[in-house]
C-alpha cells in the first residue's frame, strides 16, 4: 500500500483516476486539493485550503488543524450539546485520525478509497463506526462518495461541509440551487460577537431568492447572496430547504452549482434531499478575526446537511421553524442499522457566455446543466448512486 503524502502541512492518501487527483486528509478525513483535468489541457483546482497550514502557531489539532475542502460531519453543526453528550464542531469525524482500511481498483476504470473512524456514539461507552469510502472512475471529472454509520442509536444531525475557493474578483463564482421551499439565516449567539466574528445579514430572517436576502442595514435592507467574494468584512450564513415531497412520489437529486465564468468552468453537488433536505451556506470573506483566521480568509461553505443550519444538535432536535413547516432537521438512527449517505460532487467545462446555472436536467448517465445566458454544458456520470442512499 502507498505509504502517505505531505500535502499542505496534512498527511494525506492520494486517489487518482485518467483525469482526478483527489488528497483525503488523515486528520479530519478532508478532501482537498483535488485536480480536475478538463479539456484542452485545462484544470481545476476548485476546493479552499485553509490559509494557515505550516504556519508557527496554528491549530495542531481537531478541526482546524486539516481544514480545507470537503468532509463528513457527525454530527453536523456548532453546538452539539444533547442531555449528557457534547460532540466537538462538526463532530469526531472532523476532528480526529481516520485509518485506511482498503485502497484499490474496482475495475480497470474505477479506483476506490476506503477509510474508517469509531467515534462517540449517543449510548455511553459505546463507539459508532463510520466507514468512508471515495470513488473515481477513469474519463468522469466526478466524486463519489459514500459514508455509512453503524452503532449511532438516537438522533443525529449529519453533513457534508464542501469548501471552495471563490477568488478575490467580485463575482468570480456564481451560485444557484435546485428551487427550495424557504431559506433563514443564521441566528447570531453571543459567542460569535465575542470572538470577533462580523454578520452583514439580519438574523433569524426568512427569504425565497438567494437575490433578496434581509440585511442587517436600512439601505440596503436586501443583499445578493448569489455572487461571491462580496460583504467584505463580513461571513454570514444561511440555509435553503428543499421542497418537501411526499414517501412515493418520484425525485430527482438535489443539486448545487457554482459557476466560475473567468476559469471556464463549474462545480456542483448532488444529493438526496429526503437524507439532506438543508443546504447551509458559509460565506466567509475576512469576517472572523480569531486565531487562525486573523480576518484574512476568502471562502464559501456549500454544506448539504440534515439539520437546522448550523445550529447543532442543540437547535435541531426538536421544535424550530423547519419542523413546524414539514421539514426534518435532525435523523434518528438505529445502532445496528447501516445508515447510508451517498454523495456526489463534480467539475465540467463551461462555454464562453455561460453564466448562474438556471436549470439542471438528469438522466441515468448524466446532467445537463443550463446556464441563465442559454448556454448548456454536460457531464456523464452515474447520477443513480446518489439516490441509492
Amino acid at each position: 500500500m502507498p505509504e502517505l503524502r505531505t500535502i499542505d502541512s496534512q498527511d494525506c492518501w492520494v486517489l487518482e483516476s485518467n483525469c482526478v487527483q483527489a488528497a483525503v486528509t488523515k486528520l479530519g478525513g478532508m478532501l482537498g486539493p483535488v485536480n480536475f483535468e478538463l479539456d484542452q489541457g485545462k484544470t481545476a483546482q476548485p476546493y479552499w485550503i485553509s490559509p494557515w497550514q505550516g504556519e508557527q502557531g496554528a491549530p495542531t489539532e481537531g478541526l482546524l488543524s486539516p481544514m480545507r475542502g470537503d468532509f463528513f460531519c457527525l454530527p453536523f453543526g456548532i453546538h452539539n450539546e444533547y442531555k449528557h453528550h457534547t460532540f466537538p464542531v462538526h463532530g469526531y469525524t472532523a476532528a480526529e485520525p481516520w485509518e485506511r482500511i482498503s485502497r484499490e481498483s474496482l475495475s480497470p476504470k474505477a479506483h476506490e478509497l476506503q477509510l474508517q473512524i469509531k467515534v462517540p456514539g449517543m449510548s455511553r461507552g459505546h463507539l459508532a463506526t463510520v466507514t468512508k469510502r471515495i470513488i473515481l472512475r477513469d474519463n468522469e471529472t466526478v466524486i463519489y462518495s459514500q459514508h455509512e454509520i453503524v452503532g449511532w442509536n438516537g438522533p443525529a444531525t449529519i453533513g457534508h461541509h464542501a469548501t471552495l475557493n471563490p477568488g478575490e474578483k467580485p463575482d468570480s463564482m456564481l451560485l444557484s440551487t435546485a428551487p427550495f421551499a424557504f431559506g433563514v439565516t443564521q441566528s447570531n449567539p453571543p459567542m460569535y460577537n465575542r470572538s470577533g466574528e462580523y454578520s452583514a445579514l439580519a438574523p433569524d430572517a426568512l427569504f425565497d431568492s438567494l437575490h433578496e436576502v434581509p440585511s442587517i442595514w436600512n439601505a440596503p435592507s436586501k443583499v445578493d447572496c448569489s455572487s461571491f467574494p462580496t460583504r467584505k468584512g463580513y461571513c454570514d450564513i444561511l440555509t435553503l430547504f428543499a421542497r418537501h415531497r411526499e414517501p412515493g412520489t418520484t425525485m430527482t437529486p438535489h443539486w448545487t452549482a457554482a459557476v466560475f465564468p473567468d476559469q471556464g468552468f463549474l462545480w456542483f453537488a448532488l444529493k438526496n434531499p429526503r437524507i439532506l433536505p438543508a443546504t447551509v451556506i458559509w460565506s466567509e470573506n475576512r469576517g472572523r478575526h480569531s486565531h487562525p483566521w486573523n480576518g484574512r480568509t476568502v471562502c464559501v461553505g456549500l454544506e448539504d446537511v440534515c439539520g437546522y443550519g448550523a445550529s447543532g444538535l442543540s437547535g435541531s432536535v426538536g421544535d424550530n421553524l423547519a419542523r413546524r413547516k414539514g421539514i426534518a432537521t435532525s435523523l434518528n438512527l438505529n445502532g445496528d442499522t447501516p445508515f447510508i449517505v451517498n454523495y456526489i460532487q463534480g467539475i465540467l467545462a463551461i462555454p464562453p457566455g455561460f453564466d448562474r446555472v438556471s436549470e439542471v436536467a438528469f438522466s441515468p448517465n448524466g446532467a445537463e446543466f443550463r446556464s441563465e445566458s442559454g448556454k448548456t454544458a454536460a457531464s456523464s456520470f452515474n447520477v443513480n448512486f446518489v439516490m441509492e442512499s
